[in-house]
């Protein structure tokens, strides 16, 4: 290789992530995350791409790292999200 040459190695990771995917980034079995998926226990939602069930990578990561890992209600409500009519429907 020249002086000129540089060799260039880039891993992309994902954006979105599959149960399998999602539950090796937590440490978990699939079994395992889908189950604390479907009980509520899984902070972040899934966004259904095709039909297929994803979920964010970034969101994932901030759930653990930032909040700790709350369940989904408390996860929601800390996001803004949680439960009430949108904001621009609420009375004044």
């Amino acid at each position: 290789m020249s002086g000129n040459e540089r060799s260039t190695t880039t891993t992309t990771e994902p954006l979105l992530l599959s149960a399998q995917q999602a539950a090796e980034l937590l440490g978990i079995s699939r079994r395992h995350f889908l189950t604390l998926a479907e009980a509520g226990q899984i902070g972040p939602e899934y966004v259904q791409l095709g039909n297929r069930k994803l979920w964010i990578r970034d969101e994932l990561q901030r759930w653990v790292i930032s909040a700790r890992c709350p369940c989904r209600r408390e996860w929601l409500q800390a996001q803004g999200e949680g439960g009430g009519p949108p904001r621009d429907q609420q009375k004044t």
